[in-house]
């Protein structure tokens, strides 16, 4: 292709401006779906990896579940309150640092000077605030003793604060959710939103042991208080430290679960770097999803390119036949009509992409939350360089035919096309 015939391409185009506008127009349509729904999906990745690394890349999350692949059917065996304190040990030789558990939690309304908010009450342990790297505003976290003593005490999260004490100081204060009556005794700093939506900021932290007594009572089958997460904090975050420490906690539970040799563990382990490529897999394939959905509007302007560019072929039929008649070869018309199509696809594959990064940053402003953050987006040069190849290959793709046909014109009967 010479600069001579695009400009021709360009001329022809240009000489029906409002259906090539229209033809544009679904183009435009198309990709700027998958730019927007794409650049979501990937925006989403990206926020939640980020949060998972906050969190902390030197610390292990214990599970209740099997690894993937195993076949056994014997149940699982939850995990108790007793299996992190019996992990203590491995504080004695410096195997790793911290361990923090977490109970259950429940959504509930938390009452106190005549305002409510809705919050999550959760049973945590003394060393829960520091192993999820929280800070305190002020006030004190809770302590081993509160455990102990199965005190009535809570930390709050900033939104819970700010919503029961808009003016005054929540230290000392009592708060109500349902049959607890709870002594204020810190505030969390603000969080922002956390991974998979579950936020700091709404939570009230309650000693573990208080909210086995007085929220769940339930036990298993041992006689042990059911939990839902340990978290281990680590040394550092090289593997070697990740892997000696995930044998420790692996060897104790295995013991206390009196698993066989032979058999799977009823346990999960999951590093931050494995949480983030499950979580990285998971939202590739849907945002590979959202593309392919958004893909359906660029077939739809494909086959408007296909249209127009038939009907261009029989209305340029004798311009065909003059063509041929002084000199052009049948790879001339076809890389003419080729470039006709193409231009169209591209031009409306680049405004596209600047609809779609417009659509991106809109709704990056709504407010989601309580925090008046919005969902973020993410426009990445992946995603632009594939709207552009896609607009591009629909243009090839869709304008073969047309181009193929006018190509094939019989330069005699073309002449005498009226």
């Amino acid at each position: 292709m010479n600069f001579a015939t695009l400009k021709v391409a360009i001329s022809a185009l240009a000489a029906n401006k409002l259906r090539t506008s229209l033809t544009l127009l679904g183009m435009i349509i198309g990709v700027a779906s998958v730019t927007a729904l794409m650049s979501i999906g990937r925006g989403v990745e990206r926020q939640i990896t980020t949060e998972l690394q906050a969190a902390g890349t030197n610390v292990l999350f214990i599970f209740s579940g099997r690894p993937g692949g195993s076949d056994s059917d014997d149940p699982i065996v939850p995990l108790t309150y007793e299996d992190a304190l019996a992990l203590e040990e491995l504080k004695w030789d410096g195997t790793v640092i911290e361990i923090a558990a977490e109970g259950s939690s429940r959504s509930m309304a938390v009452v106190a000077q005549g305002r409510d908010s809705q919050a999550s009450i959760r049973g945590v342990t003394a060393s829960y605030i520091s192993v999820n790297n929280y800070e305190l505003a002020y006030g004190q976290p809770l302590t081993e003793t509160d455990l102990n003593s199965r005190a009535l005490v809570a930390v709050l999260g900033s939104n819970v604060a700010a919503d029961l004490f808009p003016i005054d100081d929540p230290i000392d204060q009592n708060i109500r959710a349902e049959n607890l009556r709870l002594r204020v005794i810190g505030v969390l700093e603000e969080q922002g939103s956390g991974a998979f939506g579950q936020s700091a900021d709404d939570m009230v932290l309650i000693p573990i042991t208080t909210a086995h007594a007085r929220l769940s009572r339930f036990v298993t089958a041992r006689g042990g208080q059911p939990i839902n997460t340990i978290s281990v904090e680590l040394p550092d975050e090289r593997e070697e430290t990740i892997d000696v420490g995930a044998a420790g906690i692996r060897q104790i539970l295995r013991e206390r679960h009196e698993i066989p040799e032979e058999e799977d563990d009823d346990f999960i382990i999951m590093s931050p770097k494995d949480l983030i490529e499950a979580v990285s897999a998971a939202l590739g394939v849907f945002t590979l999803f959202l593309g392919a959905i958004a893909g359906i509007s660029l077939l739809v302007g494909g086959i408007g390119i296909m249209n127009i560019m038939l009907v261009s072929v029989t209305e340029r039929t004798r311009e065909i036949g003059i063509r041929k008649a002084v000199g052009a070869k049948r790879r001339d018309i076809l890389i003419q009509f080729l470039v006709e199509s193409v231009v169209v696809s591209v031009l409306g594959g680049l405004l596209g992409i600047l609809l779609g990064a417009l659509i991106s940053f809109g709704i990056a402003q709504i407010p989601l939350g309580d925090d008046g953050e919005g969902l973020q987006t993410a426009v990445t040069l992946d995603i632009v360089l594939l709207a552009v190849s896609v607009a591009a290959s629909v243009g090839i793709f869709f304008g073969i035919y047309p181009a193929n046909r006018a190509a094939r014109l019989d330069p005699i009967q073309a002449l005498r096309y009226e």
